[in-house]
């Protein structure tokens, strides 16, 4: 189905979540905590600062730069969610393109979300994860950082290009703003045809994230709303709304759609094979995880 706006005003309430023992997985040779069972890669990611949403990234009157910190360390999916981890614990696969190693898709906010769900539950039944950290979705803050920043915490521009002004602060891509290169980072309209390809075939982002900028979007926690450009700490978006954010470009999108500071409203019903999701590790009140009231899939 086509990204637009539709769907009821969904309200959530908080609910009780949970901090990992973070000694109790194993970690891969590349230095990924590994999640068993569903063999899903995490990465740590280390608190620090950025420009989110630079003015390339919508209408000026939507949409304003705003200086984010982020003050927690969480651990974020170096891979998409593909559809055999999808099927692991989803026992279903709703995707269009089928295939174990592709990108799970054709999958709604409320099914991602309670794919987090259902690895927090048998996660702390298996005493892996502690009472006060939980999977989730990232928030768009989280995944534009993660985009945009390198493990120095220093933005890509001012870090591995040496510029100056905020032109060199916000490259429209996590390697740079050189369109050209994105052949090489990311499954989109130019490259694809027309199809998903396994998770982790391209370059990674300087965090050593992979898919990014292509092979399918990603939801995010929040609920959509413009930016307001006013500085803001561990942001988390609204409290209602009627759309969740999509990050990242997909197969289907044009280079500009796959800029790091591309954002859009979906609303979260909506299943369509240009979505996807990858899942963030972290302590529970980095935000608080909210559901709508009643867990739909």
């Amino acid at each position: 189905r086509p990204e637009h706006d539709r769907g009821p005003l969904v309200r959530q309430q908080e609910i009780p979540v949970a901090r990992a023992n973070q000694s109790a997985y194993p970690v891969t040779a590349t230095g990924a905590l590994l999640i068993p069972g569903v063999d899903i890669e995490m990465l740590t990611i280390q608190p620090g600062s950025f420009l989110q949403g630079p003015a390339e990234s919508g209408p000026a009157s939507e949409d304003a730069p705003r200086p984010v910190s982020l003050t927690r360390e969480f651990w974020i999916g170096k891979f998409l969610v593909n559809q055999s981890q999808y099927v692991s614990l989803m026992l279903t696969n709703p995707s269009y393109f089928q295939g174990d190693t592709l990108p799970v898709e054709t999958v709604t906010w409320f099914e991602a979300t309670e794919f987090c769900l259902r690895l927090t539950e048998r996660e702390r039944v298996a005493k892996r994860l502690g009472a006060d950290e939980v999977f989730r979705l990232p928030t768009e803050a989280e995944w534009e950082y993660c985009c945009r920043t390198s493990p120095e915490g220093v933005q890509f521009g001012a870090h591995r290009a040496g510029g100056k002004g905020e032109a060199a602060k916000t490259p429209a891509y996590s390697f740079g703003s050189d369109p050209g290169l994105l052949l090489d980072y990311g499954w989109f309209i130019d490259n694809s045809g027309a199809t998903t390809h396994p998770v982790g075939e391209k370059k990674p982002s300087l965090w050593g994230l992979y898919d990014m900028h292509g092979n399918v979007s990603e939801w995010c926690l929040d609920w959509y709303a413009p930016l307001s450009g006013d500085a803001a700490t561990d942001p988390r978006g609204p409290e209602t709304g009627d759309r969740k954010v999509r990050r990242g470009g997909s197969w289907a999108s044009t280079p500009k759609r796959c800029r790091a500071a591309d954002r859009f409203g979906v609303a979260p019903d909506c299943g369509c094979a240009l979505l996807g999701f990858r899942i963030v590790k972290a302590a529970s009140d980095s935000p608080p995880v909210n559901l709508p009231e009643a867990r739909v899939w």
